[in-house]
């Protein structure tokens, strides 16, 4: 009897680990390659705001290449909404930061998968550009 007990215990834990493991990553990350921007001269990517439940946050990261300088840069970014809204607005990337805090605890009003765009024009040279979305689950 005893020796039935553990095999539940272990098959309950095994079935509880396997349950976790298949949950979505709560932090996403994707790079952009300069040589891959888009017609319109921006980075693009596809940003999952998919739970109306959870905030987000979203970081930039790049390398900047031949850069001295530690002045801020502006760059453009742009949204747009799956049902087509969008907006604009520029803000400055600080390149002594290897990762850029670009908003926290950002409640879409619209969940899906929202477009975001981002533009540097003749600014420092960059390798690429990345982005990093974290979801925090449950938190509005």
């Amino acid at each position: 009897m005893h020796s039935n007990r553990i095999i539940e215990i272990l098959f309950l834990t095994a079935l509880t680990l396997s349950a976790l493991s298949c949950r979505e990553p709560s932090i996403r990350e994707n790079f952009v390659k300069s040589s891959k921007i888009g017609e319109d001269g921006r980075y693009h990517f596809d940003v999952d705001f998919s739970d109306s439940l959870a905030l987000y946050d979203i970081s930039f990261y790049s390398r900047l290449d031949g850069v001295t300088s530690t002045a801020c840069f502006p760059i453009t970014v742009h949204w747009k909404s799956p049902s087509g809204w969008s907006f604009s607005e520029r803000v400055y990337w600080d390149p002594s930061q290897d990762v850029v805090l670009y908003r926290t605890d950002i409640a879409p009003k619209e969940p899906g998968t929202w477009d975001l765009s981002v533009y540097i024009g003749e600014y420092p040279p960059l390798c690429g550009l990345g982005i990093i979305t974290e979801r925090k689950d449950g938190t509005r």
